[in-house]
């Protein structure tokens, strides 16, 4: 597809994201200061991991642990595994 007809279904972020989660991808909230337009693009091109909606099992959890903690497991994990976050 030429940029010139893609620019025409794409025309704000908002439309970026609604396209990457009808992808299947599992995204942050839209409004986290890590989706913008680059990092969405980028997971649609692959360049960038993100889960599959299909991937993701939720569990209920007594606590919730801190963001730091979660940050540093997922950090472990895609550098064992080699993927590219941004």
């Amino acid at each position: 597809m030429s940029s010139e007809a893609f620019s025409q279904f794409v025309m704000s972020i908002d439309d970026l994201y609604n396209m990457a989660i009808r992808n299947g991808f599992y995204m942050p909230k839209q409004s986290c200061s890590a989706v913008n337009e680059l990092m969405i693009s980028n997971v649609l091109k692959g360049e960038y991991w993100c889960p599959k909606t299909e991937e993701i099992r939720m569990k209920a959890i007594v606590k919730a642990p801190l963001k730091e903690v979660i940050l540093f497991k997922l950090c472990q994990i895609c550098f064992a595994h080699r993927l590219n976050v941004c």
